[in-house]
């Protein structure tokens, strides 16, 4: 009895202190589980949190490299955009340089046909009045030697009288005498009439032909002197185009220089951004996988104790990731949407300013345009009026030159007629003279009577040489307003040739004008280039800060500062704006 008591005690306490053990060992066993999972938890948080952030920051990364890309295009376009225009622009001044300069030249060289035209009717004027001098002195000669014929017929009738009368009175025979000396008398000074009016007609054609001459010469050098201007003025203008389109090509060779070299340092900024963060990514990656190693390897040693707790905490996981994927594409959703909206606002200032300044090109072309349809018309009028009143003055003169022709050959026909009446009155004079002389009486009587019709006959060919005269006179005369007028002519063609170089001079102040617009141009995209919110100092670009306050309303701003939407300037006080459009259109 006392052996079954003693093993039942010892039976009854071992059972006891097995149960004990196994409840602290339960507990243990509970409190490690529970340490474990607690542990797993933090582990699984942590890398889940390490993951989120990696993931944030590459999202962040990734959108500001799309935004940098986006940048840089939109800068690109319009860097092509504003060299096309500036291209364009000094396309149009060349060929209108090169339109005014053809233009010119085609006006020169009418001007020059002009010249020869006058100077070509000048000459055969001065021809047709050495040719009229020859014949007026042809005619005169003529007319001397008639006369020396008659005095010497005259003079040998006398001493044939004079001979048969040597039997009259002393009286009759110096009578006689004196009667042949006054002939002889008269004839000489006919002679030397004729010889006077001779070397005066001379004297007037040689002063005509001088004239001519000198009006000639005249117009030759002013005709050098235009052609030099005007060669002066060309070559003038050709250096000016020629130091415009290399300041231009300077000027785009230097922005191509300037566009490679930013888009460059573009490349080499992505290429290393892209190169951390492809470090970044594999570091992450790394840390990724020994976290995935260490979990798997922790999942894997308590797996079948902790399958439910694993279980409900991928629950809580994807819930919890669920969550965050929503809000990070509902954040992305928003950034984009203010980036696009953000596009379309520069997108459309972009096209304001574009459009504002291609209409003000057009119209100032136009404008041009107008001004060069107009002057071309109104020197093509003045040009046919011109040709117009120039054939009319042609027809004249032709006409009178016929005129002219036809009475002098009506006068020629007269002194014909006139000399064979004189010399068959001659002729029948003198055998009347011999018949009548056998008797002295009626020998002085008709002797006398020949002398009065041959002073008579004299006296009217003196009047006739006067006549021809006065007609060479107004022949002189009209030569003379013929290049009175020629030298009006020649008078208007300067100021044409003044209006042409006027012209050219318009041209080159509206290609420096021009010049002046494209360097203002390039000085604002310089300075478009500027970082936003950066103050800058521009006291020493007075036109630009000048331009600003009055387009910004602040006369007390001298420094001013890029917006951050980057199309205007904001002064540094922040209460006045100015857009670039509107900067545009106050400097150009």
């Amino acid at each position: 009895m006392v052996e079954c008591i003693a093993s039942t005690g010892v039976g009854c306490g071992g059972s006891s202190g097995n149960g004990l053990l196994l409840l602290l060992s339960s507990f243990f066993l509970s409190f490690l589980v529970a340490a474990y999972v607690i542990g797993a938890f933090a582990v699984t948080a942590t890398l889940a949190g390490i993951s989120y952030w990696a993931y944030c920051r590459g999202m962040e990364t990734w959108q500001w490299l799309l935004a940098r890309m986006d940048a840089m295009e939109a800068g690109d376009k319009a860097e092509s955009e504003n060299r096309l225009k500036a291209e364009a622009v000094i396309n149009n001044l060349i060929a209108k340089e090169q339109s005014d300069r053809a233009e010119a030249e085609k006006q020169m060289s009418s001007n020059i046909a002009k010249e020869q035209t006058a100077r070509t009717l000048a000459q055969s004027k001065i021809e047709e009045s050495a040719q009229r001098e020859q014949t007026a002195r042809a005619l005169a000669e003529k007319k001397i030697q008639e006369s020396m014929m008659k005095e010497a017929a005259a003079r040998k009738m006398a001493e044939d009288g004079i001979h048969k009368s040597m039997s009259l009175d002393k009286a009759a025979q110096d009578a006689a005498n004196q009667h042949l000396q006054d002939i002889i008398k008269q004839e000489a000074k006919t002679r030397a009439d004729a010889e006077q009016s001779i070397n005066h007609i001379i004297q007037q054609e040689q002063q005509a032909r001088a004239v001519a001459e000198k009006a000639i010469n005249d117009s030759v050098n002013r005709e050098t002197k235009s052609r030099e201007a005007a060669t002066k003025g060309l070559q003038g203008v050709l250096q000016a185009e020629q130091a415009a389109r290399t300041s231009a090509e300077d000027g785009l060779k230097q922005m191509v220089a300037q566009e490679a070299a930013a888009r460059e340092a573009s490349a080499k900024n992505l290429n290393k951004l892209v190169s951390d963060e492809h470090t970044a990514l594999v570091a992450e990656q790394a840390v990724r996988q020994a976290s995935d190693k260490s979990m798997s390897t922790l999942i894997a040693q308590g797996q079948a104790d902790l399958k439910a707790a694993t279980t409900s905490i991928s629950q809580q996981m994807a819930t919890q990731s669920a969550q965050e994927q929503a809000a990070l594409v509902a954040a992305q959703k928003s950034f984009t949407t203010q980036l696009s909206s953000q596009a379309a606002k520069e997108q459309a200032a972009l096209l304001a300013a574009q459009k504002s300044f291609t209409t003000q090109l057009t119209s100032q072309a136009a404008q041009e345009q107008a001004a060069l349809a107009a002057a071309q018309k109104t020197f093509g009028t003045q040009l046919s009026s011109q040709q117009v009143a120039f054939a009319q003055q042609m027809s004249a003169e032709q006409a009178a030159r016929v005129a002219a022709a036809q009475q002098a050959a009506a006068q020629q026909a007269a002194l014909a007629k006139q000399f064979t009446s004189l010399s068959s009155q001659v002729t029948a004079d003198e055998s009347s003279y011999a018949k009548q002389f056998a008797a002295s009486q009626a020998a002085q009587t008709g002797f006398a009577s020949q002398m009065q019709t041959i002073s008579t006959k004299i006296t009217s060919e003196k009047q006739a040489m006067d006549a021809i005269t006065q007609s060479i006179q107004k022949r002189l005369d009209t030569d003379e307003k013929k290049i009175s007028s020629a030298e009006s002519r020649l008078d208007k063609d300067e100021a044409r040739l003044d209006a042409e170089e006027k012209k050219i001079a318009d041209a080159e102040q509206r290609m420096q004008s021009a010049e002046v617009r494209l360097a203002t141009l390039e000085k604002i995209k310089a300075k478009q280039n500027y970082p936003p919110g950066k103050p800058i100092d521009l006291k020493n670009d007075p036109q630009m800060l000048a331009a600003l306050r009055k387009v910004g309303n602040c006369s007390a701003g001298y420094s001013w500062q890029r917006n951050q939407a980057g199309n205007g300037w904001d002064c540094t006080g922040g209460s006045h704006h100015a857009s670039d459009a509107d900067l545009q259109k106050y400097l150009t």
